[in-house]
C-alpha cells in the first residue's frame, strides 16, 4: 500500500498544482486589461514595453501549467510558480503606476517649460508693439511734417520740390513689417523663433494665415508649435552656412489646424526609421507630449525627407 499511496500523493498534489497554475494564467490574463487601461496615458512603444514583463509572466504559468500536466515537473514547483505569478500581478500593478506618475511628472514639466517660454516670448511681444507703437507716433508726426512741407510748396508755386519732399517722405515713412500672425499667441511664439534662427544664422520663412480666435488651448497650440519648431531649428543647426532654413506654414482648413514645417538637415543623420517617409520618431517628453496631443485630437502627424529637406506635417482638430 505504500508505494500506492504514495503515487496517489504525488498524483493528487500534480493535479492541485494543474489547477493551480490553470488558476494563476486566469488570473494573470485578467490583470493584463486594467493593467492597459492603466497604461493608456503612454506612448504605444512605452505601452508596450510596460506590458512585456507581464505578459511574459503569463507564458511561463501557462508552460508551467503544460508541464505540470505532463509530469514534466514536480507538483512542489508548479504551484511555486503559480504562486510566484501571483505575487507578481500585484507588483505589476504598483510598478506600472509609478511608471504611469513618473512619465506625467515630466510631461508636467515640459508643459511647464512651454508655458514659461511662451509667457517669455508675450513680453518680448508686448515689448515689440510698444516700440512699434512709438514709431508709429513718430511715423504719424513725420507724415504731417511731409504734408505740411509739400502743402507749401505747391501754395509757393515749386511743384519739384513737393515732388522731392514726396520722395524722401515716402522713404523716410515706409510702413513698418506687419506682425506674422493675427493670433497674438503664435504671432508672440513665431518672433521668438525667429529672432532665434537670426542669431544662428538661420534663414527664417513663415506664412500665417491663423484668425484672431482660434479654437484650440493656448497651451496645446504653444506646445504644438513650439516643439516642431524646435525639432526644426535644432535640426538646421548643423547645416549653417550651408544653406540652412526653416519654413513654416500654418492654416485652418475645414476645421482642422494644419501645420507643415520644413528644414534643411545633414542627411547622414538618422531620422524615422532610416526611410525617407516614416512617422515622426519621439524626441524626449517634448515629442512624446506631440504625439499625444495630435492622437487625443484625431490628428496626423506625419515627417519625410528627401536627403535635403525634411518635411513634418501636423493635423489637429480644432474644438467646436
Amino acid at each position: 500500500m505504500g508505494p500506492w499511496r504514495e503515487r496517489a500523493e504525488v498524483s493528487s498534489v500534480h493535479e492541485a498544482a494543474a489547477v493551480a497554475t490553470l488558476v494563476a494564467a486566469i488570473v494573470l490574463l485578467g490583470f493584463i486589461v486594467p493593467l492597459w487601461l492603466t497604461a493608456r496615458r503612454l506612448s504605444p512603444r512605452r505601452r508596450l514595453t510596460s506590458l512585456l514583463c507581464p505578459m511574459s509572466q503569463v507564458a511561463v504559468v501557462a508552460l508551467a501549467h503544460v508541464a505540470v500536466c505532463g509530469e514534466r515537473i514536480g507538483g512542489v514547483s508548479a504551484l511555486t510558480v503559480a504562486a510566484c505569478a501571483l505575487a507578481c500581478a500585484l507588483l505589476d500593478v504598483a510598478v506600472l503606476r509609478a511608471i504611469v506618475e513618473a512619465e506625467g511628472v515630466g510631461a508636467a514639466q515640459e508643459r511647464a517649460r512651454v508655458a514659461q517660454e511662451q509667457l517669455g516670448a508675450q513680453r518680448e511681444h508686448l515689448r515689440a508693439l510698444e516700440r512699434a507703437r512709438d514709431k508709429s507716433s513718430r511715423l504719424r508726426e513725420d507724415v504731417a511734417g511731409v504734408f505740411a512741407a509739400v502743402s507749401s510748396s505747391l501754395e509757393a508755386g515749386e511743384k519739384d520740390r513737393a515732388l522731392e519732399l514726396l520722395d524722401a517722405g515716402g522713404a523716410r515713412t515706409c510702413a513698418p513689417a506687419r506682425v506674422p500672425c493675427a493670433n497674438p499667441v503664435v504671432s508672440a511664439l513665431l518672433s521668438a523663433k525667429a529672432d532665434y534662427c537670426d542669431e544662428l544664422g538661420i534663414l527664417w520663412r513663415c506664412t500665417c494665415e491663423l484668425p484672431e480666435r482660434i479654437d484650440i488651448p493656448s497651451v496645446e497650440l504653444c506646445v504644438l508649435l513650439s516643439n516642431l519648431l524646435d525639432n526644426a531649428i535644432e535640426a538646421a543647426r548643423a547645416r549653417v552656412g550651408a544653406g540652412a532654413f526653416v519654413s513654416s506654414t500654418l492654416s485652418v482648413r475645414h476645421g482642422f489646424l494644419v501645420v507643415r514645417v520644413e528644414n534643411s538637415y545633414d542627411s547622414r543623420d538618422k531620422v524615422a526609421d532610416g526611410s525617407a517617409e516614416g512617422v515622426l520618431p519621439e524626441r524626449g517628453w517634448g515629442m512624446q507630449i506631440l504625439g499625444q496631443l495630435v492622437s487625443s485630437r484625431d490628428g496626423e502627424l506625419v515627417s519625410s525627407g528627401d536627403g535635403r529637406v525634411w518635411s513634418v506635417r501636423a493635423i489637429v482638430r480644432l474644438d467646436g
